[in-house]
């Protein structure tokens, strides 16, 4: 990355850019890069649907949360993935 970032400085262009780097982006691109893969692309694309669907049945969707707390003791929340820029 730092070396990307030194070779774009040579450019006229991108002289007023200043170059910081982010490795929590860096992270979720990477991790983007893999869910885009074909071994785990279909199993991403089917728990989005999951996740979609209990956000749209609140009546279900509680019931999860109550079978959560009876086997986990806890409730945990289902999160959307969001496309990484």
């Amino acid at each position: 990355m730092f070396a990307m970032w030194q070779e774009l400085q040579h450019f006229v262009e991108f002289k007023h850019c200043l170059f910081i780097s982010c490795d929590s982006h860096g992270i979720q691109l990477l991790i983007k890069d893999l869910l885009q893969l074909p071994a785990f692309k279909e199993t991403c694309e089917k728990a989005q649907i999951i996740v979609k669907a209990f956000r749209r049945a609140l009546l279900q969707y509680a019931r999860l949360r109550e079978f959560q707390r009876h086997y986990n003791k806890a409730a945990q929340s289902l999160i959307l993935s969001i496309i990484t820029r």
